[in-house]
């Protein structure tokens, strides 16, 4: 009840009000207005019902094969002994999928770890991509999903 004042809105309130339309233009002020009364009176632009979400779980950007440690990531394979972890010929998004660990939810526990440690080799502390805040975000969830 802090916006009352006496049976009216807060001064304090109403002068933050004036001071932002002072500094609106009158193109701003009008389409504020006209946002307002669309709202409220006309229930234009309103969703009253969540929009359903399609996923399909069985859609994936890699496929996993076991039997010789052989990925595939958008459509390009990799073998996991020979991975160039640092490859500037791909686009960024497939190294940074590369880095993320994604993959890992199909692996077993000695091709994981040989890849684990296969990248800790491979990616010394420095500015590659495998070090971005967003990658090592994701490949420490996926890290510790994994054990």
């Amino acid at each position: 009840m802090e916006d009352i004042y006496f049976g009216i809105v807060n001064p304090s309130k109403i002068l933050r009000f004036i001071y932002t339309i002072y500094n609106l233009k009158f193109v701003q002020v009008i389409a504020r207005i006209r946002l307002y009364l669309n709202r409220y009176f006309f229930k234009k632009g309103r969703i009253n019902h969540p929009l359903p979400v399609y996923r399909n779980p069985e859609l994936k950007h890699y496929r996993f094969n076991h039997n010789n440690d052989k990925l595939t990531l958008f459509n390009k394979p990799l073998i996991f002994e020979s991975i160039d972890w640092i490859n500037i010929n791909y686009p960024k998004l497939w190294i940074y999928h590369l880095h993320y660990f994604d993959y890992l939810e199909g692996c077993n526990k000695e091709t994981g770890l040989k890849i684990i440690s296969n990248w800790i080799e491979k990616n010394p502390l420095d500015r590659s991509d495998a070090w971005e805040p967003y990658p090592i975000s994701l490949r420490v969830v996926n890290w510790i999903k994994f054990f």
